[in-house]
């Protein structure tokens, strides 16, 4: 099958959260996230494998509407762009990683400037930095 003739999968209320993790392995911690948020604490959980994403929002109390608006929500996480060759962590990660190279509060100053001003190639340029002083 050609690349232009290859139907998008999308994620639809009779999944099984097991089966949209699997399916998404490369946004599975956000789709996690918003399963999370939504009130569904069953990404670890056993049901995971089993129930549907919509059974295990009945289950939890919620209606169709609120089960089509985490769809919808999902879906849009799928659409966003995302590069493979990249990481996204968390300000507390950064932090701890920062001080687990034991780099220097000026230095780390430094790079939060830069991620707070969101320039990539300020970012980048800062961590290359950091990184290859410390290896």
């Amino acid at each position: 099958m050609s690349a232009t003739s290859e139907k998008k999968i999308t994620i639809h209320a009779q999944m099984t959260i097991q089966e949209i993790l699997d399916l998404f392995p490369h946004k599975a911690q956000k789709l996690a996230y918003e399963i999370t948020a939504a009130g569904l604490h069953c990404v670890g959980c056993q049901a995971a494998v089993y129930e549907t994403l919509e059974a295990g929002m009945k289950g939890h109390g919620m209606g169709d509407e609120a089960i089509a608006r985490l769809v919808k929500r999902l879906n849009a996480l799928l659409e966003e762009e995302s590069d493979p060759s990249t990481i996204t962590i968390t300000p507390r990660a950064a932090k701890k990683f920062l001080v687990d190279l034991n780099i220097s509060s000026t230095s780390q100053r430094k790079l939060w400037k830069a991620m707070k001003c969101s320039s990539q190639m300020a970012l980048k340029s800062m961590w290359q930095k950091l990184l290859y002083r410390n290896y």
